[in-house]
């Protein structure tokens, strides 16, 4: 995501000081990275295709509908990522130049959705949770909306919160404390399009076993201005004394996200992974 002050309305707009500070900074991290032996990466030819697709949108916008873009983002604040302890991801990090799994650490609960509150009553996205980048979306059927109130806390899916951050008026950014900008959501999204020899964008499709067509959809991620988002994940899922994973109270809409699958239970015992058998395979 771009957000929008860093992209000029026209063609004929000057570079600000701030834009130049940035690529100078960028430029300096760039650096750093190489000398440490840490390996870079270019942008796909998915991610140049929509940024510069997002930019043209932009600048052939109408100056009223330009300006409505993060025009809320300051009135949806960001609580929490929330994640289950039952599916830990791998977290990798740089040792001497070396990509290295772990690390020591068991890694940290696999986000599944975020925590929001809002400053005024609003609309937001209901998905099944189950839906995910590999299931696709039938977005007439599958995709419906409901009012949450001002004020109060609520939770959504990573794809929940991706199609209410499609919004213009939030434009992929959310408050974070005195951030207006504090968050954004950022999309992976090399399986989700494929762009021809002229840039040109298409999205792709899978059939269903009635030979409906499902949108593929990109994998969410949730960015932070400053820290990591892993480091502030909330496990919501707890294992109870029979061996079995369950929901905590007060997140029962994730709990098909919770699976016990027989012989492969994961435990964490002394910062390591480790897997009992049990005799049953439920929901938790």
């Amino acid at each position: 995501m771009v957000l929008k002050k860093n992209i000029p309305i026209s063609d004929n707009s000057s570079t600000s000081i701030k834009d130049i500070q940035k690529r100078i900074k960028s430029l300096e991290k760039e650096k750093q990275k190489q000398s440490s032996g840490e390996k870079t990466y270019t942008m796909s030819d998915q991610n140049k295709a929509l940024r510069k697709l997002g930019k043209e949108i932009i600048k052939e916008m109408p100056r009223v509908d330009y300006e409505k873009l993060s025009s809320k983002s300051g009135t949806l604040h960001f609580a929490r990522l929330l994640g289950l302890d039952s599916k830990r991801t791998t977290r990798t990090k740089y040792e001497n130049g070396e990509r290295v799994y772990n690390s020591g650490n068991i890694g940290s609960p696999k986000p599944i959705g975020v925590t929001l509150c809002s400053d005024e009553d609003i609309t937001v996205p209901v998905i099944d949770v189950t839906i995910n980048k590999d299931t696709g979306i039938s977005i007439e059927e599958e995709l419906s909306y409901k009012e949450e109130k001002a004020g109060v806390e609520f939770h959504l899916t990573l794809y929940e919160f991706m199609f209410l951050m499609l919004k213009d008026e939030y434009a992929g950014y959310l408050r974070l404390g005195e951030d207006n900008y504090g968050v954004h959501m950022e999309l992976k999204t090399t399986k989700f399009i494929d762009v021809d020899k002229d840039g040109n964008i298409e999205l792709k499709f899978i059939e269903d076993e009635n030979g409906s067509k499902r949108v593929l959809l990109p994998t969410p991620t949730i960015k932070f201005s400053k820290g990591s988002v892993r480091a502030g994940t909330v496990g919501i899922d707890e294992l109870g004394l029979d061996g079995l994973w369950r929901i905590r109270q007060g997140y029962e809409k994730f709990t098909d996200l919770v699976i016990n699958k027989k012989n492969v239970l994961r435990k964490i015992k002394s910062g390591k992974a480790q897997t009992e058998k049990v005799d049953s395979k439920e929901n938790a």
